[in-house]
């Protein structure tokens, strides 16, 4: 019996038009009422990811930060982070600084950024100052670097591994992985530090919930949820996944603009 679903927001959760359809709360409501906990795993921030936990009625617990960090937003516990060090923290913003790309630092249920493209809702902008005493002080799980030219993101990616030991892009915007992608308004990726996943991420929260890997399921979209599926018991792919993600998981519901969230979750429900 499935007792635990791992749920991806973008391109999953989200129908294409950033959007939670009446299905899909419905369903995940109902899943809850039955003891089946429904937990957000995203790469956005703690912040956003309890925004969407609230407006879906998920549960009290999310992964966010791309596996970086696991939290009870009801009792507020932190129970697993990995955090990006100061050197490397002080390195990549130097690089940001110096060449004018938006560099975000996700910490606690805060996301702040140097500077800004366009207005964004969740996001405040800091001075130097401020920012270097974040980053003396605050535990950062996640940095967010975007340019609104694709070519300096480009730029960017094609220096990435060898001017930054001990961080990883751990997921990047369509446009950088398929030059068929969508246009922007600025372009991103998505750092953490090495070794971090969505992976270890679930694998530590089923081993707090005292729960079985054949007692998990996750449902995804995309590359950066391939290592969350091979740590579950029933890995599922929406039908508007990667090619790469299909080739892991047990079964493709339909696409996150046919609700395929709530289709799969009314099986577990119903049978």
């Amino acid at each position: 019996m499935i007792k635990v679903v791992f749920i991806d927001i973008d391109g999953t959760l989200l129908n294409s038009k950033k959007e939670l359809t009446s299905e899909t709360k419905e369903v995940v409501r109902k899943c809850e009422e039955k003891g089946i906990k429904i937990i957000l795993t995203s790469g956005r921030s703690r912040l956003i990811t309890m925004e969407y936990k609230n407006e879906v009625g998920a549960n009290d617990y999310i992964i966010s930060s791309n596996g970086a960090d696991v939290f009870n937003s009801k009792t507020e516990e932190k129970i697993y982070s990995n955090s990006i060090s100061k050197e490397c923290l002080l390195k990549l913003y130097d690089f940001a600084k110096s060449n004018k790309y938006k560099l975000a630092f996700n910490f606690d249920t805060k996301l702040v950024a140097n500077l800004t493209y366009h207005k964004q809702k969740f996001c405040e902008i800091k001075s130097d100052n401020e920012i270097m005493d974040i980053i003396d002080n605050k535990e950062i799980v996640q940095c967010v670097i975007s340019h609104y030219d694709l070519e300096k993101m480009k730029y960017f990616k094609s220096i990435f591994d060898s001017e930054f030991e001990g961080l990883q892009i751990t997921n990047q915007c369509e446009k950088l992985r398929n030059p068929l992608g969508p246009t922007r308004r600025d372009y991103y990726c998505d750092i953490n530090r090495r070794g971090v996943s969505k992976g270890i991420a679930v694998k530590k929260m089923y081993e707090y919930l005292n729960i079985s890997k054949e007692e998990t399921g996750a449902i995804g979209d995309s590359n950066n949820d391939i290592a969350m599926m091979k740590e579950v018991g029933l890995p599922i792919a929406v039908e508007n996944a990667t090619e790469d993600l299909k080739k892991v998981v047990k079964y493709i519901t339909v696409s996150n603009d046919e609700n395929g969230v709530a289709k799969f979750l009314r099986t577990l429900i119903e049978h």
